[in-house]
């Protein structure tokens, strides 16, 4: 298996990005949580901090994989912004 096969079979995995996600560091959640728009008790809060936290756990990926020169680009577009 290759790298690119490793890393996509990662990030097609819902459940392994949540498994992931789950063990991220307090501070990360920390930030999850003061970026999310959505009261606690509104169902757009958990849909918020499923989607940050995917795109985290695939961005720290890439970043790993790709090298921070190639993602940067991707942060840096507009539809992340």
């Amino acid at each position: 298996m290759t790298h690119a096969d490793l890393f996509s079979s990662i990030l097609s995995d819902p459940t392994l990005i949540a498994d992931i996600a789950a063990n991220l560091p307090g501070t990360i959640i920390d930030l999850q949580e003061m970026e999310n728009p959505y009261d606690v008790n509104d169902g757009l809060y958990d849909d918020f901090e499923t989607g940050w936290h995917s795109g985290y756990v695939s961005m720290s990926l890439a970043t790993m994989y790709m090298g921070a020169e190639v993602t940067k680009g991707i942060t840096s577009s507009e539809q992340f912004i």
